[in-house]
């Protein structure tokens, strides 16, 4: 089993998961935090994010044995075009929490989030060891029930009336993926 910090970078046919530098440039992923429109169905974007607050947020992910924030970068120009967290790692349980955020505008409805969900699963069972992930999404946020589905992800429970948007409560589907039923452990 590896570890968090053993990490090298993941490839795929188009996308390459790789850590964040908080040394970085971090302009675009600001603006992307504070487009309504991208955090639609994300906690974050509630309220003005600087890029000094997402310098911290990526060494609280440097620091932490139980998470790590993956930059999503366009495999060919090099852009970056969202993140994939793997965080709450419970390494007794065995167990981790996917998140996601295609945050360029041009890369969307790509295959770009397929692409780099598959490599983190990938890497959370057979690198890591883990045996179960999990994730969350807005039920009406179809792009990500596809998404999910598309990976063999399974519906385990909604969260009724979990998630105020626009003073609306909405409700949130939880599913689960067991690393006996990912197609690469075969």
């Amino acid at each position: 089993m590896g570890t968090l910090m053993d990490f090298v970078p993941l490839q795929s046919q188009r996308v390459v998961l790789r850590p964040l530098n908080q040394d970085g440039d971090l302009d675009a992923y600001a603006s992307w935090l504070n487009n309504a429109e991208t955090t639609r169905y994300m906690a974050s974007g509630r309220t003005p994010i600087t890029t000094d607050e997402l310098r911290d947020y990526i060494r609280s992910f440097a620091r932490a044995p139980d998470g790590i924030l993956f930059g999503m970068f366009d495999l060919e120009t090099e852009t970056h075009v969202g993140n994939v967290a793997l965080q709450t790692i419970d390494w007794h349980d065995c167990r981790g929490e996917i998140g996601i955020v295609v945050g360029e505008p041009s890369a969307r409805g790509k295959g770009y989030a397929t692409e780099a969900v598959g490599l983190v699963v990938q890497h959370a069972f057979t690198q890591l060891g883990l045996r179960r992930l999990t994730a969350g999404y807005v039920l009406e946020n179809t792009g990500s029930a596809r998404l999910f589905e598309k990976l063999g992800f399974k519906v385990e429970g909604t969260l009724r009336e979990h998630f105020l948007l626009e003073g609306e409560y909405l409700d949130c589907a939880r599913v689960g993926l067991l690393r006996s039923e990912w197609p690469g452990i075969r």
